[in-house]
């Protein structure tokens, strides 16, 4: 790999490893784990901080990769193979997600569906991935609409909550799969042949923000909830529809209805998919 290619992989470390720190710090500090809203005041400088670091070390990772030209862009035989079988641990992991939201009190018929139908999708891209051992202009083009899955998991997260802008860990799943969906359709659209000048650029630039976002949340909770104290602990589990229970059974309770849940586990694979595929954009790759 080139010294730029190390300069990328540790500017997308970096940005983790500070965004996880803050994200964690923000919950056991800053967070009113019975609301789910930042403590009055402090605010401005949380977001100030994660998302100036995210912003910073996303743009450093994109700007510092190796230059590609357009259409050269190609990923070896092994990384095919690595990037196919991640494909197959989403799509398990949206099947999950799917039989989870059919769970919760009040399911989404949208997600659930796209759930499904998505994991189906996307266990076919991968199979086909791991048979052709390339990424032609056709299985290119498929990846890019795996992107439209995602998105969807975006507008689903928004349409479901109405406080999306007041409680971070709404906020942060919303975006995280919104930067994972674009980075998947421009994923698609470089390797398979049709990349533009900027293209690969911008590829690295929202598949490190969406791997940073996405792993630093999911992980900042799960730190959280092991060395927080036993009233925030109480509030944090891996099972959204149990969160969606607490809160609809103690909406009216003096001590609180927020219960905070860890990222899904389809978004943290899209999280480590996108951060694999940004680090296998960075080496050299032979056919």
């Amino acid at each position: 790999m080139t010294k730029n290619g190390k300069i990328s992989i540790i500017a997308l470390a970096v940005g983790f490893i500070a965004c996880l720190a803050a994200r964690t710090v923000g919950i056991l500090s800053f967070t009113d784990m019975k609301t789910g809203f930042l403590v009055h005041g402090s605010e401005v400088a949380y977001c100030l901080i994660f998302y100036g670091v995210l912003a910073v070390c996303a743009v450093l990772t994109a700007v510092f990769a190796p230059k590609i030209a357009p259409g050269e862009e190609k990923l070896s035989a092994k990384g095919t193979t690595i990037i196919g079988a991640i494909m197959l641990v989403v799509s398990a992991l949206a099947i999950l997600d799917g039989f989870m939201n059919m769970n919760t009190p009040s399911p989404f018929m949208l997600i659930v569906i796209a759930d499904f139908a998505g994991a189906a999708y996307i266990a076919a891209v991968g199979i086909i991935t791991l048979l052709k051992k390339k990424i032609t202009a056709g299985i290119g083009f498929m990846y890019s609409i795996v992107g439209v899955y995602f998105i969807i998991r975006g507008i689903s997260a928004i349409a479901q909550r109405m406080v999306i802008n007041g409680i971070q860990e709404y906020l942060l799943e919303a975006l995280s799969v919104t930067m994972g969906g674009i980075f998947f359709a421009l994923f698609g659209k470089v390797l398979s042949g049709n990349s533009e000048k900027r293209s690969l650029f911008f590829m690295r630039l929202w598949g490190s923000a969406s791997a940073i976002l996405t792993l630093s949340s999911a992980f900042g909770a799960i730190f959280a909830k092991f060395f927080g104290s036993a009233e925030i602990s109480g509030r944090i589990t891996a099972d959204f529809a149990e969160a969606q229970r607490f809160t609809q059974e103690n909406y009216m309770s003096e001590s609180g209805c927020y219960m905070m849940s860890i990222m899904p586990y389809v978004n943290i694979a899209m999280g480590i998919f996108a951060a694999v595929g940004v680090i296998l954009s960075l080496k050299k790759q032979k056919n």
